[in-house]
């Protein structure tokens, strides 16, 4: 039998769809700079590199030297656009100017699936897949507090879906379980916990204090939450088992994206009205969608090297 199926090897790329190939030939991951002025970007294969954002256009401003060899490269930018946040193997803080390593953080079991740094720069927080929550100093590059929701055997959090600093000592973490959760960080307690039910995706806004979240199920809406009163502002419709969504920075505006639509939509999350659409037809498949910070533009990459900024009407 195995030598029957050694033919069909050689037959594998012909077979398999190309998209399949294409989430790990490019973009693999971007970060954007709270002013707006800076983006980093992990190419499969190649060396990490930062842009300056012009406009519409980006220009080369550094390649560093860390080679991004897998897909999903969690990426954060420091409020002062010195410093990047990288993981792989290990977690670096480089430095942007000299492509040097400031510090090597530590302390931490499962590798982190996405970073934000605190609004003062002094705290970088890393969400880890099954529920765990590091922050570290990013002064002397120790590891500061630590929220390990896994150990709570009673509650099913699912996977941590995003991050975002309400402040520089609360912590707003979203789960795929359904659960978004305010954290005193010092502490390590719970203040606050909010039940949007099992979901897709969730994103929150820079400063923790607007919410969007998607379930599983084809017709399933887009659900957009005031974090601090639990209240549903809005339900929008989305069709699709492939979509994705990205908030602004100040909350105020979504983008959602939906293969089987073929297209992309922008809301308002104070109205729940449609600002803007953008019909595709054929549609690629976006791997990234990510606002720029002025709420006005957003940047999407779709299976390649190349990232395109948009600008919403």
């Amino acid at each position: 039998m195995k030598y029957f199926l050694c033919p069909l090897l050689f037959l594998l790329p012909f077979l398999i769809p190309k998209s399949t190939f294409a989430q790990v030939s490019g973009v693999t991951n971007i970060a954007i700079s709270p002013d707006g002025q800076l983006l980093a970007k992990a190419v499969y294969g190649k060396d990490l590199t930062v842009w300056n954002i012009d406009g519409e256009k980006l220009r080369l401003k550094k390649t560093l030297p860390f080679r991004c060899n897998c897909t999903g490269i969690p990426l954060a930018i420091s409020p002062d656009n010195k410093t990047i946040a990288v993981s792989y193997d290990k977690i670096k803080l480089l430095d942007i100017d000299s492509g040097k390593v400031r510090h090597t953080l530590n302390g931490y079991g499962a590798s982190p699936a996405l970073f934000t740094f605190s609004p003062d720069g002094q705290l970088l927080a890393g969400g880890m897949g099954p529920g765990e929550i590091m922050v570290w100093n990013t002064r002397t590059g120790k590891l500061q507090y630590a929220m390990n929701t896994w150990k709570d055997k009673k509650r099913d959090y699912g996977n941590i879906k995003d991050i975002a600093f309400a402040g520089n000592k609360t912590l707003i973490s979203g789960f795929s379980g359904g659960k978004i959760y305010t954290w005193n960080i010092v502490t390590g307690q719970r203040s606050r916990s909010l039940n949007i039910g099992n979901t897709f995706w969730i994103v929150l806004d820079k400063k923790g204090r607007t919410a969007a979240s998607r379930g599983s199920n084809i017709n399933s809406p887009v659900h957009i939450w005031d974090v601090k009163t639990g209240k549903l502002l809005h339900s929008i419709s989305l069709y699709g088992r492939n979509t994705t969504g990205t908030i602004s920075n100040d909350g105020s505006k979504l983008i959602t994206w939906s293969f089987e639509w073929k297209m992309i939509k922008a809301w308002d999350t104070h109205t729940g009205k449609l600002l803007h659409r953008w019909n595709l037809n054929p549609s690629p498949f976006f791997e990234i969608l990510q606002f720029l910070p002025n709420g006005k533009q957003f940047v999407s990459s779709a299976g390649t090297d190349k990232l395109k900024i948009w600008n919403i009407k």
